[in-house]
């Protein structure tokens, strides 16, 4: 299984079902079959959006639609695959490229 998770921060009244809905709905343009988990820390005020695919290869993401995402909501993304060995991050705004850790 990999992970696609989409960080924004965001103060407890915000609409997070709206938010939500936009990541989730235009990320299963892609990937109609994908489960959704969200979670929002209080401390850091961060709304997490998990989507999770059912492929083993981190490589079968398409980073071109997540960074698209990312510009589009503003927000921050990581790809993980299930073992957390291989991790791919975007930040919206930086440099416009993706960071690898293996």
């Amino acid at each position: 299984m990999i992970t696609t998770k989409f960080y924004i921060f965001i103060d407890a009244d915000s609409d997070f079902d709206t938010i939500t809905n936009n990541i989730t709905d235009r990320f299963q343009s892609d990937y109609p079959d994908v489960e959704v988990e969200t979670d929002y820390d209080d401390d850091e005020e961060m709304l997490s959006i998990s989507l999770n695919v059912d492929t083993e290869d981190i490589e079968d993401i398409d980073t071109f639609l997540c960074e698209e995402i990312c510009q589009e909501n503003e927000v921050y993304c990581e790809i993980s695959s299930e073992n957390a060995e291989d991790t791919k991050n975007y930040y919206f705004d930086e440099e416009d490229k993706w960071i690898y850790k293996n």
